[in-house]
């Protein structure tokens, strides 16, 4: 697999390095993403605010390694931790803004309280809609939690409800219309073990009865 090294420059003249193992289209896109979102980073409120106006460069491809030293060096040699220089936040190489006691503390500041609206929702299910995972997608999926099990435990392992959230699951549920009696008959169905096709064999009657 190879790794991009890239760069975003702003009108300002401020620069931003980053990484990315992805498509290059696919990584700005993210970005532009983390902005919609409500980004507090350096880097996300200079994107929101320069919009088009901020350049973006794809400037070497490469294995892993080297692609990672060469960010480091790169923020470095261009000093844009500082925020006269640029909007980077970590020294590079992989290492990730959430690891940034400050910066996470402000990321989660802006998350709390904020739910996605009913439209959002009504969009995700119904691009969502139709969509099933290949066999070799959920054998990847069972393998992976199925280690993260073994390795830390169940995550719910000794822990309970507690009263306040046992309430608002019994308020939810009574809040829930009827099941209809067409979706009780599919529930059946579902249920119902897989009928062969094979006609049963007949025994022979012994001689002499």
């Amino acid at each position: 697999m190879t790794w991009k090294l890239y760069q975003a420059v702003a009108p300002n003249g401020k620069r931003y390095f980053g990484i990315t193992s992805k498509a290059f289209a696919r990584r700005i896109k993210g970005h532009r993403d983390a902005v919609k979102s409500g980004s507090q980073l350096p880097f996300h409120r200079a994107l929101r605010k320069y919009q088009d106006a901020m350049i973006f460069q794809l400037l070497v491809v490469g294995p892993k390694e080297y692609i990672l030293n060469l960010e480091q060096s790169a923020i470095k040699t261009f000093e844009t931790r500082n925020s006269a220089f640029g909007y980077n936040v970590t020294r590079g190489g992989d290492e990730s803004p959430m690891k940034t006691p400050e910066i996470a503390a402000k990321v989660s500041a802006t998350k709390k309280g904020i739910r996605p609206s009913a439209e959002s929702i009504a969009k995700g299910a119904a691009a969502r809609t139709g969509l099933k995972k290949s066999s070799k997608t959920r054998q990847k999926i069972s393998a992976s939690v199925s280690a993260r099990i073994s390795k830390n435990g169940h995550p719910w392992k000794d822990r309970k409800h507690s009263d306040e959230t046992k309430a608002k699951m019994r308020i939810s549920r009574a809040a829930r219309p009827p099941i209809s009696n067409e979706t009780r008959e599919k529930m059946k169905l579902a249920k119902l073990p897989e009928l062969s096709l094979k006609k049963p064999r007949r025994r022979s009657l012994s001689r002499g009865r």
